[in-house]
């Protein structure tokens, strides 16, 4: 009797266990780090055109490009910007702060983003990761971060797949 109490205890933990980890399962996880990523390909399009949609992007996207761009070099066809956006998570009004990163190459264009971290009004601050243990709402944070993330995703491949056009 013993021993199948023990067995059906261990059960419940593991189940248990497994039940929480999987809410994880929301978010791209590459290596342990939250990580959206993707080669989107935009054949004939040379790698300085897709340079000038990126940068097009970051500052129609942002109030503020000159803040949010951290690195922007043309030679490489790289560029990087930190900036956040406000999400609705009851009554705490959060912050998503995260990293952009866009590399272009002729016909192809690469985006990251990482770096997700939480700040709230209340003082709370913390990488997405590492949710803390004595919160509840942790799989409603990942559906709305997730559902952010992916329309700016929708909006970078809409940005830089358009041609700038020269009919004004």
């Amino acid at each position: 009797m013993r021993v199948f109490l023990i067995i059906i205890l261990l059960l419940t933990v593991v189940q248990i266990s497994n039940g929480q980890e999987k809410l994880l399962d929301i978010l791209p996880l590459q290596d342990g780090v939250v990580t959206y990523t993707k080669v989107v390909q935009v054949e004939g399009v040379t790698k300085d055109e897709l340079y000038l949609r990126a940068k097009k992007w970051f500052v129609t996207t942002y109030k503020s490009a000159k803040d949010v761009i951290q690195l922007d070099d043309k030679e490489s066809g790289t560029i990087v910007g930190k900036g956040n956006f406000r999400i609705t998570y009851y009554a705490r009004e959060p912050l998503i702060d995260h990293t952009i990163s866009i590399s272009v190459k002729d016909g192809r264009f690469k985006y990251e983003i990482k770096d997700l971290v939480y700040s709230d009004k209340q003082g709370d601050k913390f990488a997405i990761e590492n949710f803390p243990k004595g919160w509840a709402g942790r799989k409603k944070l990942y559906e709305t971060i997730d559902k952010d993330i992916n329309s700016i995703i929708e909006s970078i491949e809409r940005g830089i797949k358009t041609k700038i056009g020269d009919d004004w």
